[in-house]
């Protein structure tokens, strides 16, 4: 399934298998392609292309009800958190935001997808 999605050219996939929250680097096929940058309010940034392999950013948001646990050190991930929380998407203009919200309310991560020029 994920060489078709990266094939096609998609920028995000969600998903929820493990009771954690996760979120990788920009990937194309078994590598990280690009890591987020820091902007200057706070949130990463990663500038994504267009087209079949530019990218992908994978996330794991499975920790609205309950946590489980488990390592958070593969190399393809940026951030990990063992959290209570839910994912906010947003779309301003260019820019896809990807916030992670835990149950207190409070912002543990904060991502946008900024689609490259010319796309």
């Amino acid at each position: 399934l994920v060489p078709e999605l990266e094939r096609l050219g998609f920028d995000l996939v969600l998903a929820g298998h493990s009771h954690s929250y996760e979120r990788s680097h920009l990937v194309a096929g078994r590598e990280v392609v690009a890591e987020a940058t820091a902007r200057p309010d706070g949130r990463e940034e990663l500038q994504v292309g267009c087209g079949p392999d530019s990218g992908t950013v994978y996330v794991v948001t499975g920790s609205a009800s309950q946590t489980g646990g488990g390592s958070f050190d593969h190399w393809l991930m940026a951030k990990g958190m063992d959290v209570l929380g839910s994912v906010l998407l947003r779309a301003e203009g260019d820019e896809l935001l990807v916030d992670f919200i835990d149950e207190n309310g409070q912002l543990q991560d904060a991502v946008s997808l900024v689609r490259s020029q010319g796309c």
